[in-house]
């Protein structure tokens, strides 16, 4: 698939996961929210709080593009953050962040640049706030990050052409031998999330490896205390 098509993959499921929360959620988390305009499409009338989570040069200069473009962001929170070496959560509740409300949190285009310590963390922040709530995140598959078969060349591409487009290294990636799926149930249930919504870019309908997953999980809900006997 092109770079146009994943990013257009991409887009629609988190619009789609996005949108299906919004009933049943009382906050949204943007993390590393870079350009994301969702706040002033999707949610500017929505009527619940809205929180922006990024470093501080992205955030200054998305505020000044917003304010140059006459964009009201007056609905949206700006929470300044370094995931590699602060607590989101902590920055959040600092900004009038409600930890005992139902959230969805959007993570897109985010773990390919983080060390795998810091995705688990966030994994299991996630898996602290309440029910009801969701995250959605995208990854990509470890043996590209890795440049290992069967992406040995296509990895060492991907990874040179983001570092010379965005100026990042991509280090997080895991592992999507067939099943995918399984593999990241079974590692959001050792982080206490389950997973609620799956897909991947082309690959392994055909019996072949994804190189791109879209996740949506939320937090596992602890089973009702069962009644003792009379």
């Amino acid at each position: 698939a092109s770079l146009m098509a994943a990013m257009g993959i991409r887009t629609e499921f988190f619009d789609r996961t996005l949108e299906a929360s919004l009933d049943s959620v009382g906050q949204v988390v943007i993390l590393g929210a870079g350009w994301d305009t969702r706040a002033y499409g999707i949610l500017r009338d929505w009527g619940h709080p809205v929180f922006e989570v990024d470093a501080r040069p992205t955030q200054q200069a998305k505020l000044a593009g917003l304010d140059k473009a006459g964009i009201d962001r007056s609905h949206v929170t700006f929470v300044e953050a370094d995931f590699n070496r602060q607590s989101w959560l902590q920055s959040l509740e600092q900004h009038g962040f409600n930890p005992t409300v139902p959230t969805h949190v959007i993570w897109e285009g985010v773990t390919m640049y983080l060390e795998e310590e810091t995705v688990i963390d966030t994994l299991r922040t996630v898996a602290r706030l309440p029910a009801g709530g969701t995250l959605a995140f995208d990854y990509f598959a470890r043996q590209l990050i890795d440049a290992q078969p069967p992406c040995r060349l296509l990895g060492k591409l991907i990874k040179a052409s983001i570092g010379w487009f965005y100026g990042e290294h991509v280090v997080f990636g895991y592992d999507m031998q067939p099943p995918a799926r399984g593999k990241m149930a079974g590692w959001l249930a050792e982080n206490e999330l389950q997973l609620c919504d799956y897909e991947f870019l082309q690959g392994e309908e055909r019996g072949k490896m994804s190189i791109y997953g879209f996740v949506l999980a939320s937090p596992v809900q602890a089973p009702a205390p069962s009644e003792s006997s009379p």
